[in-house]
Order: C-alpha cells, then structure tokens, then sequence
C-alpha cells in the first residue's frame, strides 16, 4: 500500500506541474 501511496503523490505532483505550466501559459 505504501508503494500505491508514493505513485498517487508523484502523480498529484506531476499533475500539479502541468496544472501551473498551463496556468502560467495562459497569463
């Protein structure tokens, strides 16, 4: 389960990336 927990947080990261580049392309 721990493994499972540590892939969510390097997806919600990654996702949270591409969120602020688009964010910061958009301005």
């Amino acid at each position: 389960i721990e493994r499972l927990v540590k892939d969510l947080t390097e997806v919600k990261r990654k996702y949270y990336l591409l969120l602020s580049d688009m964010d910061a392309q958009g301005h």
